[in-house]
């Protein structure tokens, strides 16, 4: 199941119970600060939890259906109420059977600075029905006032084909995105010479990425083309491991596969050379 605020905001989500239609999970510290528009305590505001089967064949998991929960509920440490995804069928009850108030600050779930993140993965489709692919991934932020999306970080093509990748694990340092609740699209791709081809791709905020193990569709074209999976999550509580902007860099650019331009009837070759164009953060390319 997920929590969400009263902004629509995935706040927590838990672990998978396998197979079972009568799961109890482990029990979850949720702030007020999170789950409400003010961060402050208003017993009439609502947040939501919505169940789901968990799906290993695509990662479009199926949702059982939403409640809506008031806060003022908590204050009374029992809950139960039926889960509707349509209009007047249950798909079964969530019950809550122990709601402890947190007064002191110390029992609040830390805030790290940065987090390291282990992903890969599985059942990527193959772009040309016959090799398996060489590929990478992108993690891009949409920052306000920012005219296109920000990369945060882009991983190396892996060295071996394969439709089950693993990636080396990533830090990522929360002032890089603007806020835990931040928007961050992920897109994996398939590197070819020629340039590279899109498989799939996911959007969510930097919180669901960071809540623990996960998989989720990676789609085109509406289509699930794979699964990207986050197997682990470490909170760093310095971002000592993340090297600062330097103030040069020796750029190594080469290029694959271009178009011949020499010649008027028969193109045999070409003298490429390259420029490089400096412009705005953000700004469209010209």
């Amino acid at each position: 199941f997920r929590i969400l605020n009263s902004r629509g905001q995935t706040v927590y989500r838990s672990e998978v119970v396998p197979k079972s239609t009568d799961p109890e999970w482990k029990p979850v510290t949720v702030c007020v600060r999170d789950m409400t528009a003010s961060g402050l305590y208003n017993p009439d505001e609502t947040f939501c939890i919505e169940l789901f089967n968990f799906d290993t064949d695509n990662g479009t998991h199926e949702s059982y259906g939403v409640i809506d929960i008031p806060l003022r509920e908590l204050t009374y440490k029992f809950f139960a109420g039926p889960v509707y995804k349509e209009k007047d069928s249950s798909n079964g009850s969530i019950n809550i059977d122990r709601a402890t108030p947190l007064l002191e600050e110390s029992e609040l779930p830390p805030v790290f600075p940065a987090y390291r993140i282990q992903a890969g993965a599985t059942k990527l489709q193959k772009m040309d029905l016959i090799a398996d692919p060489h590929t990478f991934f992108e993690v891009k932020a949409i920052i306000p006032d920012v005219a296109r999306p920000v990369t945060l970080y882009r991983s190396q093509p892996t060295s071996e084909k394969t439709t089950n990748p693993i990636w080396p694990a990533f830090d990522l340092p929360m002032n890089m995105v603007g806020g835990i609740d931040a928007k961050v699209d992920i897109s994996v791709f398939e590197f070819r010479k020629d340039g590279r081809e899109l498989i799939g791709s996911t959007s969510l905020t930097l919180r669901e990425l960071i809540l623990g193990p996960y998989a989720i569709a990676l789609m085109r074209d509406g289509v699930s083309r794979g699964i990207f999976v986050v197997t682990e999550v470490t909170p760093l509580v310095t971002i000592d491991s993340i090297p600062p902007p330097a103030p040069a860099y020796r750029i190594g650019a080469s290029a694959s596969k271009l178009a011949k331009k020499d010649g008027t009837i028969i193109k045999t070759g070409s003298d490429p050379f390259l420029e490089i164009i400096c412009q705005p953060p953000g700004a469209p390319r010209k």
